[in-house]
């Protein structure tokens, strides 16, 4: 077969394989993971208990605040993760210089965006999701486009425009998935407290409130504080993973559509080529 017939196929990678990555990496770096979500956890769930308690905010008003949360918890999962999958050390030197570069910009685009994303939701699903897909990297193209102009550019833009179906049925995906997932971690938690602590936040009151555990569930979620607080704890564990697997559908994209990781693979041994014959020059 002659060069010119030849055809490289490059197939969708799947939601499943892009929070497959997200785990990973998560694993990988677990104890930076865990740093970072307790930054951001602890003042949230303080800020769950007082408002539930102190002002008797029910669950309708917790949901916009983690709506909030979730912003800075995102940008700094993004803004430490991505340039780690192009090959800086995953530490706080990294975090700190990222933070210093871009931050205060990124938190006032993620309020802006988390504003109308959540107006968006409340009229309707759609133009909810339409928006947050259509807005969902902003922390990527500014990260990017400071790593090297090259890894983010006006055509990437068209390709996210392009394929804004695509990405939404993903983000659909994703969001059920960290929604089961963070379902799963508060029982288990509950249950380790029943069994370590012989004390159940969950379980054990929504027996006692109703007899049949679904609806009971649903009465304390409502406004219970020790509920409210450790699923939203809960729910901020899961976020980062959701938020890596974003990511990497937006890696799979540039890699299906712009051959991205051909390009980078060049541009690396085009700099290999330069250090070699370097020496070779100067002599």
């Amino acid at each position: 077969m002659r060069i010119e017939q030849l055809r490289i196929l490059l197939s969708p990678r799947t939601v499943a394989s892009c929070l497959d990555l997200a785990f990973l990496f998560y694993g990988r770096h677990l104890r930076q993971m865990l740093g970072l979500w307790a930054a951001v956890a602890v003042p949230v769930g303080l800020a769950v208990w007082l408002l539930t308690t102190r002002a008797e905010i029910t669950v309708f008003g917790i949901s916009v605040l983690l709506l909030l949360a979730t912003m800075p918890l995102g940008t700094l999962t993004a803004l430490w993760s991505i340039p780690a999958v192009f090959g800086e050390p995953f530490s706080l030197e990294t975090l700190n210089r990222q933070v210093r570069l871009h931050c205060p910009v990124l938190l006032l685009q993620g309020l802006l965006q988390r504003a109308v994303v959540g107006l968006g939701l409340v009229l309707l699903v759609l133009p909810g999701m339409w928006l947050a897909v259509r807005f969902g990297f902003l922390v990527e193209k500014r990260c990017l486009v400071r790593l090297g102009r090259y890894l983010h550019h006006q055509q990437a833009d068209d390709m996210i425009r392009a394929g804004t179906v695509d990405l939404m049925v993903r983000s659909f995906w994703i969001s059920a998935f960290c929604g089961m997932l963070t379902v799963v971690v508060s029982l288990t938690v509950d249950v380790l407290l029943e069994v370590l602590a012989g004390s159940s936040v969950l379980l054990r009151p929504a027996l006692h409130e109703s007899g049949i555990l679904l609806d009971g569930l649903g009465q304390i979620l409502y406004d219970d504080p020790a509920a409210l607080t450790l699923v939203s704890v809960c729910f901020l564990l899961v976020y980062p993973l959701g938020r890596l697997a974003w990511f990497f559908c937006y890696v799979d994209l540039r890699v299906r559509q712009d051959c991205w990781d051909m390009e980078l693979r060049m541009r690396k041994e085009a700099r290999e080529l330069r250090r070699q014959v370097a020496p070779v020059n100067s002599h």
